[in-house]
């Protein structure tokens, strides 16, 4: 029997105070070859290095400390400070260096503070020696990423001893208050024969009475990670607010960076962000309380309201406004119900919890913190560096006009040439638009060279965010997961990485780009401005004289009973960049005491191409005041413009006219215009990546990327006992186990040999087509682009008896809850000659009417750079509506650069090579699983083995078992850890590891499947006549 021990946190924490040193390397070393010696608590360290600046010894310095085995870490501050945390509690940490044959100088510090760490104070439980522990892991579990953990236990009891009763704290009692909470997650560790055996939880389900007494806890044990479902649960990639430091601006300059290379957002001097967490309320309380803010291990009590009205906003504001008045912390709202709280000092620690929120109906999420981030700003510091590889793109997929290339067209001459909007051709290809639409109509009567409205905007196209940055983010945001994503993204050793070219579609809305609300409507833009005249000569407000326009001969906003006059105020806007809805205002206050004395208001849309509001003066209650006292009265004019912000820009103007009345001169009628000094007001002049995110749920996004490339995900232990998801795909998985012969432990005195059941029928597929050459395609091949959908029973198709195949294993079905888009390569008009230009047209396939812009699922796709022309040698570039000139480009494709990698199910037309690419998702990631099932040598078996606990602790799912001499991958494993029992589920088939490694000893030849996959993808080519 093996000793099993179960150590349980009791909710206590135990503190330990280490004591501090720091290095500072305050000049450079010029010497080759430098020996400097490191004393630390009398212990003599060596430390070698050359010629380095201050920044390098110190990571010398940091590394050497790292590997002595006497402290507990070094890390570096700042640039060329390395702090020194000693290994023993309360041992001073007592430091020289001795500069030895170099001449680089230091500055030492002892003991420059204490560190207090918090640990859990364990508790050992009392056991039943005859109760039974059992460990289950499934490779299925190992497939569904809402399922990643550790292996878990089957439900054992404790007795309800006297140890035990301490640790649940008589849960079953009703008169103990503020006892065992059964919400939390208790740490607990086992140990077998007093070896660390596995870190995790225990969450306690029932208590059996007897005589109104505790008898048993029924507990269950699970890893250290939880689900990763219970983890993120209902989160949307939109609320991954560490996304929001990327933020950029959204103008010509950097949307071209994009649409021709790509860039990464750079977060300026990362060495001075301060830490921030963020607190996300959900719901609004439902009543009135208290909740309890702890920051660094300070509680604060914070009051919130749940009645009258209140909203998930207000409590926001209710949060941010009180943290205000917390010492050192700032804290404001972004989105609306995102709190910011900012630890006011460069590298200060801004730990936090907040309890006593589901009293008062209150729900949220927290990060504590989001490390090495800065509150989202406008102005946030970044820098925008060109990177062809890099983390925003804005792909050539336009969400609402249609375009089109005309290179040489006859019969025209000027600057109709090149990529524009799309236009409607006559006999003579002579060609029209209809001015006032977004697509064309009919033939017009004049014809119409393109000018730069027709030509790319900024504002017809959408970034993409590389997909590597949204991991990072979801880490941010849940900091109890970390990806150890080498499969996913490459490295050194792992190049040809399918993920970490990819890249997800900035798209939340139908048209234009905008920032949306829960309701997916455009959220506004407010623009308010003043314009007063003191009578002195000095124009005071936002507003700005329009000198081209106007002669200023302008005179105060004063009106006597004596000296009567007329003023009419028409606020208009007009050179909006796209659709949408925008309000007007206007309002006239008395300058004395600010009362409202009139107002008008409009509202209007954008594709009106002027929206306007007029308020004539005089008005009737600033008249009546004037005539009581006899005295001259002045007036101010307000104004406010709300648009949505998929507007994108706009030019705001506001004309006054006055007119006089006088008895010698007669009427004198001034005229006067006022703009906001610059040619345009940005609507939308920052993009935050979270705020244009689809409506996609986290465990939706992590899902669909597990099922299209057939991914396991598993845990990882690191050096310092933390925990990493690695995460690989299947093939690979399998491939680098490690093989282990367990026959001499296997009971031979029973078992099932079962047959494996092949499916009947396989399908992969996308979400529904929503977009205009999807749609179009599936119409005329009556197939879904990049699906794979067929029956195998067509193998037996008139074969009989022995000769035909049962295939009664159901069906395998993929569905991927993202958009499949087909792409163009564009010829040019009217002379057909193939472009290098390949686009994407995100418009439904409206039978009735024109085109319109569609919403979709999520769209991810490849973002492979071109080059389209040079500046010697016109062919085809790209004009843009600024006068700019593109010769290189970013298509979007479903097939990678190298076009070794494709987001296809199945052997697919290749849209910019238009060939048939035959490297599927099928066939580079899922055959070899689904080939192996149809293998004649295709069987499971159900084993019973005695395994030591040296075996059994470090099995793995990868591991592939033998037994004698036939090798066999693991489908389910229980593990009973008390008595080292171990049920196996094994399949044997015709597996990855038999066609990578050959036959192995003792087993048939190997014969390949019955089922040719290869030729069947061929099939698939002619029926869909490509």
């Amino acid at each position: 029997m093996i000793q099993t021990q179960l150590f349980i946190d009791s909710g206590r924490q135990k503190t330990t105070s280490y004591h501090l040193a720091v290095i500072e390397v305050t000049s450079a070393n010029t010497v080759y070859n430098t020996t400097i010696n490191i004393n630390l608590n009398g212990t003599n360290l060596p430390v070698v290095f050359d010629s380095s600046p201050s920044t390098v010894i110190a990571a010398f310095i940091a590394t050497a400390i790292n590997t002595s085995g006497t402290h507990r870490g070094a890390v570096i501050i700042g640039t060329s400070k390395v702090s020194i945390e000693s290994l023993i509690a309360g041992l001073e940490s007592d430091i020289t260096v001795d500069a030895g044959n170099g001449d680089a100088t230091y500055l030492t510090t002892n003991s420059t503070g204490d560190v207090i760490t918090a640990s859990p104070e364990w508790q050992s439980a009392d056991m039943d020696p005859s109760v039974q522990i059992t460990l289950k892991d499934s490779i299925k579990k190992a497939k569904d990423v809402g399922k990643v953990f550790t292996a878990y236990t089957l439900p054992f009891n404790l007795p309800a001893s006297k140890a035990n009763n301490l640790i649940f704290k008589r849960f079953s009692s009703n008169k103990i208050y503020e006892g065992y909470d059964p919400r939390r997650k208790y740490a607990a560790r086992i140990k077998l024969n007093g070896v660390d055996f596995k870190s995790g939880y225990i969450k306690l389900s029932k208590v059996d009475m007897v005589n109104n007494q505790p008898v048993n806890y029924s507990v269950q044990f699970f890893g250290e990670l939880a689900s990763l479902k219970d983890t993120i649960g209902e989160g949307k990639l939109k609320d991954l607010v560490g996304l929001a430091k990327y933020t950029f601006p959204f103008d010509d300059e950097t949307v071209q960076l994009g649409f021709e290379e790509g860039f990464d957002v750079v977060v300026n001097d990362a060495s001075g962000e301060r830490e921030t967490t963020v607190i996300q309320v959900i719901d609004a309380p439902t009543s009135n309380g208290d909740v309890t803010l702890t920051m660094n291990l300070v509680p604060y009590t914070l009051s919130l309201i749940g009645t009258g009205g209140v909203t998930p906003e207000s409590t926001a504001d209710s949060l941010a406004n009180q943290i205000n008045y917390i010492d050192g912390y700032s804290s404001l709202v972004y989105n609306n119900r995102f709190v910011y709280i900012v630890a006011d000092e460069v590298g200060a620690q801004n730990d936090a919890t907040l309890a006593g929120a589901s009293a008062i109906g209150m729900t949220y999420t927290i990060v504590v913190p989001v490390q090495g981030s800065t509150i989202p700003q406008p102005d946030n510091n970044v820098t925008i560096s060109p990177n062809s590889q890099g983390m925003i793109k804005f792909p050539m997929i336009s969400h609402t006009r249609g375009f089109e290339y005309t290179k040489n067209l006859p019969n025209q001459e000027g600057n109709h040439e090149g990529f524009h909007r799309l236009l409607t051709y006559d006999e003579n290809n002579n060609y029209y638009r209809n001015p006032t639409a977004p697509f064309t109509i009919g033939l017009q009567t004049t014809s119409y060279p393109a000018v730069s409205a027709d030509r790319l905007s900024r504002f017809d196209l959408k970034p993409a965010i590389k997909l590597p940055y949204i991991f990072e983010a979801i880490s941010e945001s849940f900091p109890s997961i970390v990806w150890d994503t080498e499969w996913l993204f490459g490295s050194a050793t792992v190049t040809k990485s399918p993920i970490k070219d990819m890249y997800l579609w900035l798209h939340n809305r139908k048209g234009n780009i905008a920032y949306i609300d829960e309701q997916n409507n455009s959220l506004d833009f407010s623009w308010n401005r003043t314009l007063r005249y003191d009578g002195a000569g000095t124009l005071d407000g936002e507003w700005v004289k329009d000198l081209a326009d106007s002669t200023y001969d302008f005179r105060p906003f004063l009106v006597t009973p004596d000296f009567p006059k007329n003023y009419s105020f028409r606020l208009y806007v007009d050179q909006m960049a796209a659709d949408g809805e925008i309000t007007l205002k206007i309002f006239a206050r008395d300058t004395n005491t600010g009362d409202l004395l009139d107002h008008r208001e409009h509202t209007g849309e954008a594709s009106d191409g002027t929206v306007e509001v007029i308020m004539n003066y005089p008005f009737e209650t600033f008249l009546e005041a004037t005539e009581d006292d006899g005295e001259q009265r002045g007036f101010y004019i307000e104004t406010e413009i709300t648009a949505d912000s998929s507007i994108g820009e706009m030019r705001p103007r506001l004309n006054v006219e006055q007119t006089y009345f006088h008895f010698q001169h007669g009427q004198t009628t001034i005229d006067n215009n006022f703009g906001s000094g610059t040619s345009r007001v940005a609507i939308l002049a920052n993009i935050n990546p979270a705020g244009l995110m689809p409506d996609y749920k986290i465990m939706d996004f992590l899902s669909d990327l597990f099922k299209m490339y057939n991914l396991v995900a598993f845990e990882v232990p690191q050096d310092d006992g933390s925990i990493k998801i690695k995460i690989t795909s299947y093939d690979y998985y399998i491939n680098n186990g490690t093989k282990r012969d367990i026959t001499k432990y296997i009971d031979i005195s029973k078992g099932t040999v079962e047959r494996v059941s092949p499916y009947a029928t396989i399908d992969y597929s996308w979400a529904e087509r929503k977009t205009f050459l999807a749609i179009n395609q599936k119409s005329l091949t009556g197939d879904d682009f990049g699906a794979a959908n067929f029956s195998v029973a067509q193998f037996s198709e008139g074969q009989t008896g022995s000769n035909s195949f049962l295939f009664d294993g159901g069906k395998y079905e993929i569905d991927i809850k993202q958009e499949k888009m087909m792409f163009e390569r564009i010829n040019d008009k009217p002379n057909k000659n193939l472009t290098p230009i390949q686009w994407g047209w995100f418009v439904n396939d409206n039978e009735e009417n024109l085109p319109e812009p569609e919403l979709g699922k999520p769209l991810m796709m490849y973002c492979v750079n071109k080059v389209i022309g040079n500046p010697l040698q016109e062919t085809f570039p790209i004009d843009w509506a600024d006068g700019h000139r593109s010769h290189r480009m970013v298509t979007p494709s479903n097939v990678n650069a190298s076009g070794e990698q494709t987001l296809h199910f199945n052997s697919e037309y290749d849209e910019y090579q238009r060939d048939i690419n035959r490297n599927s998702l099928f066939l580079k990631y899922h055959s070899n699983m689904i080939e192996g099932l149809y293998s004649g040598y295709a069987k499971k078996i159900r084993i019973t083995a005695q395994l030591p606990p040296l075996v059994f602790n470090v099995l793995k799912l990868s591991d592939t078992i033998v037994v004698d001499n036939i090798s066999y991958f693991i489908d389910e494993m229980d593990i009973n850890i008390t008595t080292g029992k171990t049920k196996f589920s094994l399949l044997r088939v015709t597996d990855i590891k038999t066609r990578l490694e050959g036959r192995d000893e003792g087993e048939e030849a190997w014969q390949d499947s019955d089922v040719n996959w290869e030729d069947e993808q061929r099939n698939w080519e002619v029926k869909r006549n490509l």
